[in-house]
């Protein structure tokens, strides 16, 4: 009967170990890179508010979650998740603010700022709001 070599033991021990943390949602959002671009428009608030949300309803693959005009905050959650444990991951924050009357910016807020194709949704809202200006 053949005997277990101890160096394929260890290297494999070490290997199951490391393993599982590469997973873990703490090393991914590490991984992912942050997408922290403001767009400034030369708009009224009002006005980048509904193009903003124009431009989410004509977005394959997105959904209005949540809106809150007074605060600002647009949520909108990814519906084209690659696995059925990503869905509750793929919810993103837009903040709108008024700069001045006639100026207005919109980001991603912190927490979605690493959230696997916010950068293209924005990127998206950026270019249907271009039209505008």
């Amino acid at each position: 009967m053949k005997r277990f070599n101890p160096v394929w033991m260890l290297i494999v021990m070490a290997a199951l170990s490391v393993l599982p943390g590469c997973f873990s949602p703490g090393f991914q959002q590490a991984v992912l890179y942050k997408y922290d671009k403001v767009l400034t428009y030369d708009l009224s608030y009002d006005l980048v508010y509904l193009r903003t949300l124009e431009a989410v309803e004509n977005l394959a693959g997105w959904e209005l979650e949540e809106t809150e005009k007074e605060k600002g905050v647009i949520r909108v959650r990814n519906t084209d998740y690659k696995k059925i444990g990503d869905f509750d991951q793929q919810l993103v924050t837009l903040e709108i603010a008024r700069v001045s009357a006639n100026q207005t910016t919109i980001r991603l807020a912190e927490d979605s700022q690493h959230v696997i194709g916010a950068d293209k949704l924005l990127d998206v809202i950026g270019l249907f709001l271009d039209k505008e200006s």
